[in-house]
């Protein structure tokens, strides 16, 4: 079975290089830049690890990680 990652990171260089490393590696990988968005997908979906950036637009990855942690979400 392969590991599922959710990577959130807005500088989209920095997220193509390690969305291509992850992927090489076996990886499936899905990637946000928003910090809205990666909160919905992280309360929607199921991941195996989040790559969670702290500077992003909308919600910074703090809040995203507080949020997450009090709906019961214990992905690390």
């Amino acid at each position: 079975m392969t590991a599922s990652i959710l990577l959130v990171e807005d500088e989209i260089t920095l997220a193509e290089g390690i969305q291509e490393n992850l992927l090489d590696e076996g990886y499936a990988v899905e990637h946000v830049a928003h910090g809205g968005r990666a909160l919905t997908r992280i309360l929607e979906a199921s991941y195996d690890l989040i790559l969670l950036d702290v500077m992003l637009p909308g919600l910074d990855g703090y809040s995203i990680c507080r949020e997450a942690r009090t709906q019961g979400v214990q992905t690390p």
